[in-house]
């Protein structure tokens, strides 16, 4: 979480109009993005939960589809602003589509992502506003004020209409519900949309995390669990192969990597992250710290405790690696410090108990270690 001092700044990861070359090829995709929004609202071909680098080609205005939107999007604004004095009900729909959606645009300004589906949620109602209209004036339908007295009644004055509309509403109802199956859970949506979107380079990284964070653990055979392990890396690595300053992923591969213990790749690609992002040297330490390398480790964690003082999780690593130097004082100054940012915690109170124990305080080691089953309960 930023603190209240922090800004968040938008990289062209989450959204690739940042990486066009100029402003006019950032408008012209922006503009193409717009005629893409509305041609999935009449036909949901491709639905994908992630448009983001890799998923969005900027465009100049020689594109063809830029150009078809623009004029789509100029014709739209001259006709609701001429049939707005008559006070046309498709004029006011497609006001109230192009007003809603381009808070999302990237037109006015950047936000977090080029496109998104979610993005559409209020301006679709512009959508179906204006279709409605269009079935009832297409069917002359009456659209005065009319008191229907039974269900049958309603359906018989509004049969053209109702016609039309309703294989509409079955054909997206399906659409939708074929839909959710995807949706079942995060591994599931990943799996199913990521053969749609091969060089989109955070749905690589987002199955890779998925599989090594929440599949694995559910794995109990630990060659399989290998292997799971090697399928997130891979998936990984085709994110970086994309966008190669994806810091997040690299430090993600070193995590696959010290989990099936290749030190070495791990290190390698741990290091490849800090270059990135500074703030990832924590995950260097613990490299070292396998590889039984204390000192390294140590001078990676001060390193990190320099810009987090207030890390209980840095406080704590470097408790444990003076504790594995059975520089028990030392590992307790750090410790004691965790318990204080963190009080209350079952696992910090059991290290400070067993750092007490190796010491020979045997008081403060009965002390800390009922604490920490206390807490444990």
């Amino acid at each position: 979480m930023l603190s209240a001092s922090e800004s968040y700044h938008i990289l062209p990861l989450e959204n690739p109009l940042l990486s066009a070359k100029s402003a006019f090829e950032s408008l012209a995709t922006a503009i193409k993005i717009l005629g893409e929004y509305i041609f999935l609202l009449l036909y949901p071909r491709n639905l994908l939960y992630d448009r983001s680098f890799g998923q969005i080609t900027i465009v100049g205005f020689s594109n063809i589809f830029a150009v078809l939107s623009l004029l789509v999007l100029i014709s739209s604004i001259i006709f609701s602003l001429i049939k707005l004095r008559k006070k046309d009900l498709i004029a006011y729909g497609i006001l109230f589509f192009l007003i809603t959606i381009s808070l999302f645009s990237n037109i006015f300004f950047k936000i977090g992502a080029a496109m998104a589906e979610r993005f559409l949620y209020f301006a679709s109602f512009g959508f179906a506003f204006i279709l409605g209209t269009l079935i009832v004036r297409l069917t002359k339908t009456n659209q005065g004020v009319e008191t229907f007295n039974t269900v049958s009644d309603f359906f018989n004055k509004n049969k053209r209409a109702l016609l039309i509309l309703m294989p509409i509403c079955f054909i997206y109802s399906i659409k939708t519900i074929s839909r959710n199956k995807d949706w079942k859970d995060n591994f599931s949506l990943f799996s199913a949309d990521i053969g749609k979107m091969p060089n989109n380079a955070r749905a690589h990284s987002f199955l890779g995390n998925e599989l090594m964070r929440t599949i694995v653990p559910l794995e109990p055979d630990s060659v399989l669990r290998a292997q799971i392990y090697v399928n997130g890396i891979d998936e990984l690595k085709k994110s970086i192969s994309i966008y190669p300053k994806h810091s997040d992923a690299l430090a993600a591969i070193g995590s696959g990597y010290l989990a099936i213990n290749s030190l070495d790749s791990a290190e390698l690609y741990y290091k490849k992250a800090v270059a990135l992002d500074p703030n990832l040297i924590n995950n260097l330490g613990d490299v070292y710290f396998k590889k039984k390398d204390y000192d390294k480790a140590l001078l990676v964690y001060k390193k990190k405790l320099k810009m987090s003082p207030n890390s209980p999780l840095v406080l704590i690593k470097l408790g444990i690696t003076y504790g594995t130097l059975k520089k028990y004082d030392l590992a307790l100054k750090y410790l004691l410090k965790a318990d204080q940012l963190q009080p209350n915690d079952a696992q910090i109170n059991l290290f400070i108990a067993t750092a007490y124990q190796f010491k020979g305080d045997l008081a403060n080691y009965k002390n800390y270690y009922q604490k920490s089953i206390d807490l444990s309960n």
